[in-house]
């Protein structure tokens, strides 16, 4: 890639009041030295929906708030020095722009695509009815599009397809896939400065039509219904109830033919569920760990048990905290025993060494400070070592649809630098851990969860990882795990191998 800047102007509609999307895209931007924004545009207010639906959306707008735009310290410092024009008058714009950004979506914007050498992008999230249609339906996920438009006359191209998870209110749906959508922009542009030209998925889908009034009734019902289940949940739990737990299931079987549905079932006891578990190897003995979630006090902690075939015995207590403990990733290095639990409540990555396993541990190191990461784990892959965490960037607090990616100087983690494409992966069905990357036969594999149908903990995934270089990162789905295939079950977000057994958790109603 060359070492010039990406040269941006980006159309909003008023750069001193910026919603989310545009303030989190803008001091991204301002705060990378690979781009430059040499313009900012600003536009007509975006189309907003009437009739019934518009009054569904002002409704559950005034009920439920969305999350108000973050500060922008980056953005703020740089804004004075940016040059600023109306739309109706941007006839002049610098001669040498990579792209034109638009958030804005007015019409008279197509006009200005000749003078960005990779033309006008726009995100699908920012048409006037994206993120009704599917909690109206009861979809699995909002598909949303980051597209070009090459020049003033031509069909849009896809530069890059993802999922999300559906809010069940269509005005929450909506505002959440705007927060989700910019993360799409930073990645492609790099790529496209990388192989001189962005990437083309064929034609964009046409934008999102106004849906019709009469879909009305049937979102309400969906949305009235969802409403109750979640009272009714509320009130389970606090009366000692376990609703939808997670449980864990021991089986054999290895990454492609294993089968969670004739695995053996781990009795559980009490107000609890149990989930993430990890399989660890030590003093001749299999050790299994995993969070241990306490409904009564909504707080998890780590717990580890001895696994006697497919059994699990002598559980007890491994780690706990004043906050939030899971993802219990154990790995063995250097003569010892580390775990990297999720610890996100923390605000960071915490590494521990065993120093009486499997039940006393010191905490060695932190890492990713200010950060809020879940569900990481480190590889070594070729003699270097990587991280993988799931980081939320949205107002949301949604871990599940970004995989960030660093290289890591050890698994002491002094140092970690963020891999060029971060977000490498985006879209909530795949982009988030559900267990280790781990090689077979000569490939390397990682776990991934699919959070579908407004339900975490749906589905599982096990993606390939194709390639994993300084500069590139790509992987392909080679098992699709659902509840479908395993009865009474309603999801399974979680695996791990060792040796001829595999561990899974499953959720149940």
């Amino acid at each position: 890639m060359s070492a010039e800047r990406i040269r941006l102007g980006v159309i909003v509609e008023d750069a001193a009041a910026l919603p989310p999307d545009a303030a989190r895209l803008l001091d991204h931007l301002a705060g990378d030295a690979r781009f430059r924004i040499a313009v900012v545009i600003e536009g007509a207010a975006p189309p907003t929906l009437g009739g019934a639906w518009g009054a569904v959306l002002a409704a559950e707008t005034r009920a439920l708030p969305p999350p108000p735009a973050p500060p922008t310290p980056a953005w703020t410092a740089l804004r004075a020095d940016v040059p600023h024009q109306p739309l109706s008058a941007a006839a002049d714009l610098p001669a040498d722009l990579d792209a034109l950004i638009d958030l804005v979506q007015d019409p008279g914007a197509r006009r200005l695509t000749p003078h960005a050498r990779w033309g006008l992008w726009q995100v699908s999230a920012r048409d006037a009815a994206a993120g009704l249609a599917a909690p109206r339906d009861g979809a699995a996920a909002t598909t949303v599009v980051l597209r070009r438009y090459a020049d003033a006359t031509a069909a849009p191209r896809a530069v890059l397809r993802a999922d999300y998870d559906v809010k069940f209110m269509a005005a929450r749906n909506a505002a959440f896939l705007r927060e989700k959508a910019w993360q799409m922009i930073p990645p492609s542009l790099i790529r496209a400065a990388r192989d001189g030209a962005p990437p083309d998925l064929g034609p964009a889908e046409p934008q999102t039509p106004p849906p019709s009034a009469a879909g009305v009734p049937r979102y309400a019902g969906r949305a009235a219904a969802e409403v109750a289940r979640r009272a009714r949940h509320r009130r389970a739990a606090g009366r000692g109830g376990r609703p939808w737990p997670f449980t864990l299931r021991i089986g054999r079987g290895g990454p492609t033919d294993f089968d969670v549905a004739s695995a053996d079932a781990v009795p559980i006891p009490g107000n609890r569920y149990w989930a993430d578990p990890f399989f660890a190897a030590e003093g001749g003995r299999t050790w299994l760990f995993f969070e241990d979630y306490d409904y009564g006090t909504r707080r998890g902690h780590i717990s580890v048990g001895r696994v006697e075939g497919t059994s699990l015995r002598d559980v007890v207590p491994a780690m706990e905290a004043a906050h939030h403990l899971s993802y219990p990733f154990v790995f063995a290095h250097g003569g010892d025993m580390w775990m990297l639990p999720e610890t996100h409540e923390a605000g960071r990555l915490e590494l521990w060494r065993a120093t009486d396993f499997p039940t006393r541990w010191t905490l060695e190191r932190t890492a990713l400070d200010g950060v809020s990461p879940v569900d990481s784990v480190l590889a070594e892959v070729e003699g270097q070592w990587w991280l993988f965490a799931n980081i939320c960037r949205d107002g949301f607090g949604e871990h599940c649809s970004e995989l960030h990616l660093f290289r890591a100087d050890g698994p002491q983690m002094t140092r970690l630098d963020p891999h060029p494409l971060n977000p490498v992966v985006l879209g909530s069905r795949q982009a988030r851990g559900g267990g280790r990357v781990f090689r077979r036969d000569g490939r390397l594999f990682r776990a991934a969860q699919d959070t579908a149908y407004g339900r975490y903990g749906y589905g599982l995934k096990i993606m390939e990882i194709e390639r994993l270089t300084a500069d590139d990162y790509a992987e392909r789905c080679v098992r699709h795990v659902t509840p479908d295939a395993i009865p009474g079950v309603i999801g399974c977000h979680h695996v791990d191998f060792i040796d001829d057994l595999f561990v899974a958790d499953v959720r149940t109603r």
